[in-house]
């Protein structure tokens, strides 16, 4: 289903999973890694950001037995140069797609 930007913060233990998620693949990088309340917090409002900014940029949520389980988010970004080959314009994103890790 289609998520409105209002919903964002319902996100936010889809997302602190992801969070994990890599933290546990890269734990050398541990000493660099930014407190999940921060990340989180810079992160919801860079999404925020794109929903205003980006028109057709979206968010789709997965529900089970009416809970989020899982949720992408999709940014529709234009006029983007790519030096090494030609892309759409605009060309869709995909920059989230988180499950909770039991599913």
């Amino acid at each position: 289903m289609s998520l409105p930007p209002e919903r964002l913060d319902e996100l936010e233990s889809l997302w602190s999973a992801l969070y994990e998620h890599h933290h546990s693949l890269t734990p050398h990088l541990a000493s660099r890694a930014r407190p999940l309340s921060d990340a989180w917090r810079d992160h919801v409002a860079l999404e925020r950001q794109w929903l205003a900014d980006e028109p057709g940029s979206f968010v789709l949520g997965a529900e089970l037995n009416g809970r989020l389980v899982g949720y992408a988010f999709v940014r529709i970004v234009a006029e983007q140069l790519a030096v090494s080959w030609t892309i759409s314009n605009p060309y869709a994103d995909l920059t989230v797609l988180s499950v909770l890790p039991e599913l």
